[in-house]
Formats: structure tokens, C-alpha cells, sequence
């Protein structure tokens, strides 16, 4: 976790560092939360600043931590029953981080950082689950399994502001995503499109609130 956000810092750096010739009296970067992550077990937080003339730069770091008898409980739950191996396995614990990295060009309106926008992105997650595995025989055993999630998609979206200094984000869109367990061959079949380890093609969407500055 703390490479991760040792990364989004110098991330934050690099491109403070690219727009330094902005003007200072401009409205250059904002600072999101994804509320609805939360219940997923995620903190997703996001840093976007300008590049150039109708680019800024995205970039959220995500931190996972989620138990059944947690906030995000339903939606742990649901997520991770799954048979493997030929042996029944219950997940009860998930944890891991992420960074996603989402150039942004503005169609309509960059003023303060806000308007209608369309933007690839590429994101990487790392996630741990924790739980039980159970046989015909014996008793159940304690199992972690590692997942990296690899996901690229394009969206498109609108920011508007709220009070000068406050901003909401929406998005819609769709992406490419694979998963791969740790000493599996290949990427995940025969997923629900709704599962962290799904394997395909699935649609995103989302919103976030911050402040601007």
C-alpha cells in the first residue's frame, strides 16, 4: 500500500512539474473522492491537473479493504463465492490497491477545469482474497488467493462546478479487463460480468465529488 501511494505522489509531482507554465490565477487541479467505491470496501482518490490547451491529466490512487461484516458487505458478498480447484471456497476478507491513469481532452468547455470530456484510461489493481476452502473430507482451510487486474476503456463525461470551489464528475463508457490469479496459466473464464475477477468486455460508469483549486 505505501508503494502505491509513494507513486501517486510522484505521479502528482511530475505532473505539477509539466504544467508549471499555467497561470496562477486559474483554477489548475482538483481532488476527487468515488463515494459509491466506498461501498465496495475502495477508497478511490483522484488527482487531476492541467497539461495544456484542452488536457488535463487524471490519475486515482485506490486502496481496497473490505470483510462481510463491513460497509461494503452486500457487495463483498456477492462478489466472491466461487468454486476452484474442485473444492467449494468462501472469500471473507479482500484487500489490495490500484492507480489508474486517465488523460482527459475537453470537448466543450476547460474553464476551471470543467466541461464535457472524453478520455482513455489504463488501470492496474492488485487484490488479495482471504477466506475458506472447503473439501468432501476434512476440515476447512484458511486460503489467500492474488488477483492482478489489468483494464483499459475509454469514457466519456462532464464536470461542472458547484459554489466556485467545489466540482462533481460523471462519467459513462466501456473497458477491456483481465483478470489472473497467481499461479494460474491464463486470464479468468466464465465470470459474471459483475465479479472483480471478471475476464472481458464490460460497461464503466461513475461520478465523484471534490473541490477545485
Amino acid at each position: 500500500m505505501k508503494k502505491i501511494f509513494a507513486l501517486f505522489a510522484f505521479a502528482i509531482s511530475l505532473v505539477n512539474t509539466i504544467s508549471a507554465q499555467e497561470s496562477k490565477d486559474s483554477t489548475n487541479f482538483s481532488i476527487r473522492l468515488n463515494p459509491s467505491r466506498l461501498f465496495e470496501g475502495t477508497f478511490a482518490l483522484s488527482y487531476e491537473h492541467t497539461l495544456c490547451k484542452d488536457w488535463t491529466l487524471d490519475i486515482t490512487a485506490l486502496g481496497t479493504y473490505g470483510t462481510k461484516r463491513g460497509i461494503g458487505g452486500l457487495y463483498f458478498e456477492s462478489q466472491f463465492a466461487s468454486d476452484f480447484s474442485g473444492n467449494y471456497y468462501s472469500a471473507d476478507m479482500i484487500s489490495g490497491w490500484g492507480i489508474m491513469a486517465m488523460p482527459k481532452y475537453f470537448l466543450i468547455s476547460k474553464r476551471n477545469l470543467t466541461g464535457a470530456y472524453a478520455a482513455p484510461y489504463a488501470m492496474f489493481r492488485r487484490v488479495s482474497l482471504t477466506g475458506q476452502t472447503y473439501t468432501w473430507e476434512g476440515e476447512p482451510s484458511t486460503v489467500t488467493r492474488n488477483v492482478n487486474i489489468y483494464s483499459v476503456g475509454v469514457t466519456l463525461g462532464g464536470k461542472i462546478a458547484l459554489f466556485k470551489y467545489y466540482c462533481i464528475d460523471f462519467y459513462v463508457g466501456g473497458a477491456f479487463r483481465l483478470a489472473k490469479y497467481d499461479n494460474d496459466k491464463g486470464v479468468t473464464q466464465f465470470k459474471q460480468w459483475t465479479a472483480l475477477d471478471y475476464s472481458g468486455v464490460l460497461p464503466s460508469a461513475g461520478i465523484s465529488i471534490g473541490i477545485l483549486k
